[in-house]
């Protein structure tokens, strides 16, 4: 027992260090950085002397800017400077942990974001309100005589750049003398962040008449309860100022003097001893003034928000004043949010993790990262001396595409893929098409729009019938979505027939010729084609009809008529003829054989000679103006019929239009007699040639301007806009543009250099930022033209690796060439007998760069399994893409052999 005791005592003694190190608390840090780029990261831990502190800096992306150690001193305390490289501009996350947390510390800090003013002073004259970073507009009055007046602004952010009046201006530091004009003076006050937003605070200096006093007054106390009075007479100095105080309830608490000084500005302080809380109305009069000078000052013991909203979430448990803290949840697809607070009356400023916002306004988006977000809401009393702190915790889920995909093929061949990843932010889609072989088909990579959907279209070249492998891949998607088309141009009919007669032969799908008879009672038929692939497009006499729908009713002709059913799949098409004989006219009495016409007139046009039913020969001239003519033919015998130029015309009726070439057009009327006999009237008519030739176009428009990037015009391109913006990646060196002229004559010129309608130009490099301005000249048929201007914006270098090549590649077969990282294309001969699969196994040369295998995604040299089975030939697409979105195809063709 004594034994076990002892034992018992060093295993304490052993635990007692471990306990204490646990015990250790979260370090209060801070980080800040200075216009070198300089960040220092300070903080304290309790109890942690020696302790060695883990330090990790995310970007604005979540990128790791740095990651590194140091150790706290001997008071626990401990600091750290690091000069930052990364060029993204925002809010950078400062994670901090030390053995023993259970929970990391985080604090951040804004780079190159802040275009705010910390404070502005002003050599004399009072402003009309207390500076505030957040109030753009004031006004100050001074005395008449004053000719020059100096201000001293200073940036919150000490690499932001100030301009007054466009004259640059160290943060800190006073700018010369600024000349005053004899009535009002604006002076414009701009701070720009290192991101390029400009923010403009603009001075009102009001120059006031001598000979009438005018008073200006500001109001402000302290954490102290010291109430500091202060404003400018224009009268200048030695001037008596009366100020008088009354409390919320209207009560008078202070009543008080001072004297003017040098420039007419004066100050005077007090303790407040009235204990009610609320707003103070101030009143400060002097002799001579005739309106007394009015502002106020709010003594407040507490300060809440009355209202907090953030964008599309519901807060739990419900928004109230006195509860501080909140949770919310957003699923995956939300990037950022917007938090609205409302302030109490009297409340000074409202910070939301470091920004300022303004009560009741909404903040600007707060970016979430997946998994927990804490959201800080404070609310400040004048100068700081109450606040009230709102904490809202928001998990959001991760970030899994999940993409709904959707693959066809129409009739004309054209390959419809759409799709969305699930997440409402722009991603990489990367898409690979296989034939029924396994060859590839097709290969492309595209964006999603913010909303997560994409689609694209191609027309497919490929002849090869049978099911299409479309397989889809993003970055995050565990595995590539696949679906199938089928590419099947089949042009059989699996059933044919007529509503009211049989045909001869039955049918069968490789036979193409039928007949069969009706009586003359019959004047119409309906046909029935069913075509074996339902996607086939069926036409019946010329007109589409559904497969395995009735036709419309087709008129027959007494005697032989031929109809024609089309099937039509993809580019293919197959013909059936079916000959119908409508039998003869019942005979009551003998046939007439009557085949003149009574009647023969032209729309506008006289004959020559004049109709007579024995002249069969007429002749007629037409101004070129007129381009078609209308024959109105009246039969002498009711049962005759009649064609006009091969298409029969009711007797007495108007033909159809018929069109008019310059020179002789022959018509020919044909009338059939009831017998059968025919008799035929011919009319020469002669159009003339036109007077003057034709005008040439002066259509000077595109119909269409395509370019090599994946990136779009803003606006979208119209033929009548000529003004267009284009933002590509920075990753985007150059481009061709391929301009498609509206009218064929006319003719083209990119940056002056000619090019084909419909065919790309020369590459045009393109320079990081703004100002690669591209023209697009279209010279019409007529002299006239129409320029394009495109302003292209480079995006700067994002900082990301653009490293998209292969350092190596295994691979189990023969490689032709020997594998070269400069090399996309490769050849293998394999034999089916030796391999029923092959390993691929490529390395990147750049470690956070990502890899698709036939739309597989795969680790830095993990072995990707391509399955063979039997003779073929297999087509393998590895997909390299670099941090910055830039890609790397290689291809390797493998022909398996029996």
């Amino acid at each position: 027992m004594k034994k076990l005791l002892v034992y018992l005592f060093f295993i304490i003694l052993l635990l007692i260090p471990a306990s204490l190190a646990l015990a250790n608390t979260n370090p209060n840090v801070s980080a800040n950085i200075n216009d070198s780029k300089q960040v220092t990261i300070n903080g304290t831990i309790d109890n942690g002397s020696g302790q060695t502190v883990h330090i990790r800096v995310e970007d604005p992306t979540g990128a790791i800017d740095y990651a590194g150690t140091t150790m706290s001193k001997k008071d626990g305390s401990f600091s750290l400077t690091y000069t930052m490289t990364n060029t993204a501009f925002g809010i950078y996350k400062v994670t901090v942990n030390t053995y023993g947390d259970i929970v990391p510390s985080i604090t951040e800090f804004s780079y190159g974001t802040d275009n705010e003013l910390a404070s502005m002073l002003i050599s004399s004259g009072t402003f009309d309100n207390e500076f505030s970073s957040n109030i753009t507009e004031y006004r100050v009055t001074v005395a008449h005589n004053l000719s020059r007046i100096k201000l001293t602004p200073t940036a919150s952010e000490s690499s932001s750049l100030i301009d007054v009046d466009g004259t640059a201006v160290d943060s800190g530091k006073s700018t010369g003398s600024l000349p005053l004009d004899d009535e009002e003076t604006m002076i414009k006050i701009n701070v720009t962040s290192l991101s390029g937003q400009v923010k403009t605070y603009t001075l009102t200096i009001i120059k006031s008449n001598s000979d009438i006093p005018t008073l200006t007054a500001f109001a402000s106390i302290d954490a102290n309860k010291k109430v500091i009075l202060k404003g400018n007479i224009n009268t200048g100095y030695g001037q008596i100022i009366a100020v008088r105080v009354m409390s919320p309830t209207g009560k008078v608490v202070y009543a008080g003097s001072t004297v003017s000084l040098a420039g007419g500005n004066y100050e005077l302080s007090y303790l407040l001893s009235s204990k009610s809380a609320g707003k103070y109305e101030v009143m400060v009069g002097a002799v001579g003034v005739k309106e007394v000078a009015t502002t106020s000052f709010y003594y407040i013991t507490d300060v809440v928000l009355e209202g907090l909203t953030i964008s599309d979430m519901a807060l739990s448990p419900a928004f109230k004043s006195k509860v501080t803290e909140y949770t919310s949840a957003a699923d995956g697809s939300f990037d950022s949010i917007i938090v609205t607070p409302v302030a109490c009356e009297g409340a000074d400023k409202i910070i939301v993790n470091k920004q300022p916002v303004q009560s009741g306004e909404a903040s600007k988006p707060i970016r979430l990262r997946e998994g927990s977000n804490t959201l800080t809401i404070t609310v400040y009393a004048p100068n700081e001396a109450i606040n009230k702190t709102y904490i809202i915790t928001i998990i959001k889920a991760n970030k899994i595409p999940d993409i709904a995909l959707k693959a066809e093929i129409n009739h004309k061949k054209l390959v419809s893929i759409s799709g969305n990843t699930g997440i409402k932010a722009s991603r990489a889609i990367s898409v690979f098409i296989t034939d029924p072989s396994g060859i590839t088909e097709y290969t492309n990579h595209i964006k999603s729009s913010a909303d997560g959907s994409f689609q694209l279209a191609y027309i497919m070249q490929n002849k090869a019938k049978g099911e299409y492998r479309v397989s889809v891949g993003a970055v995050g998607l565990k595995a590539p979505r696949i679906v199938y088309f089928t590419y099947n141009p089949i042009v059989d009919l699996s059933d044919l027939f007529l509503d009211k007669a049989s045909l001869s032969p039955a049918f069968a799908n490789d036979q193409l010729y039928y007949s069969s008879y009706v009586d003359y009672s019959v004047d119409s038929v309906r046909i029935t084609a069913t075509a074996v692939n339902s996607k086939a497009e069926i036409t019946v006499n010329g007109s589409i009809v559904n497969s395995g729908q009735e036709s419309t009713d087709l008129l027959l002709w007494e005697g032989v008529n031929i109809i024609p059913v089309v099937v039509t799949s993809f580019d293919e098409s197959k013909t059936y003829y079916i000959t119908i004989t409508r039998g003869s006219r019942p005979q009551s009495k003998p046939s007439s054989s009557n085949a003149d016409l009574i009647s023969l007139s032209l729309s506008s046009v006289t004959l020559s000679p004049v109709f007579s039913p024995n002249t069969t020969e007429y002749t007629a001239n037409v101004e070129n103006e007129v381009d078609s003519i209308i024959v109105v033919p009246i039969a002498a015998d009711y049962n005759a019929t009649i064609k006009v130029n091969g298409t029969f015309v009711t007797s007495g009726s108007a033909s159809g239009s018929i069109g008019l070439n310059i020179g002789i057009n022959t018509i020919n009327i044909t009338i059939i007699a009831e017998s059968g006999s025919t008799k035929t009237y011919t009319i020469s008519v002669a159009r003339k040639a036109a007077d003057t030739p034709p005008e040439l176009s002066s259509d000077a428009t595109l119909s269409s301007m395509l370019l090599s990037c994946s990136e779009a015009l803003s606006p979208v391109f119209v033929p009548y806009h000529s003004q267009y913006e284009l933002h590509v990646a920075n990753a985007v060196a150059s481009l061709t543009i391929t301009p498609t002229t509206t009218d064929s004559n006319a003719t083209v010129k990119v940056n002056g250099i000619a090019v084909a309608s419909g065919s790309a130009s020369g590459s045009i490099d393109l320079g990081v930022g703004p100002g690669n301005m591209v023209e697009i000249e279209v010279t019409a048929e007529d002299g006239s033209t129409l320029s394009y201007i495109i302003n292209i914006i480079r995006e700067e270098s994002s900082g990301l690796s653009s490293d998209a090549t292969l350092q190596y590649l295994e691979f189990d077969g023969p490689l032709s060439p020997v594998f070269d990282p400069a090399i996309t294309t490769y050849t293998s001969t394999i034999s089916a007998a030796e391999f029923t699969e092959i390993y691929v196994a490529p390395f990147t040369n750049d470690s956070n760069a990502t890899v698709l295998v036939n739309g597989t995604p795969c680790n830095r040299g993990e072995s990707v399994v391509i399955t063979i089975s039997g003779p073929s030939i297999l087509s393998i697409n590895i997909i390299v893409t670099a941090q910055d979105g830039t890609t790397k195809d290689y291809n390797i063709t493998v022909t398996v052999n029996g």
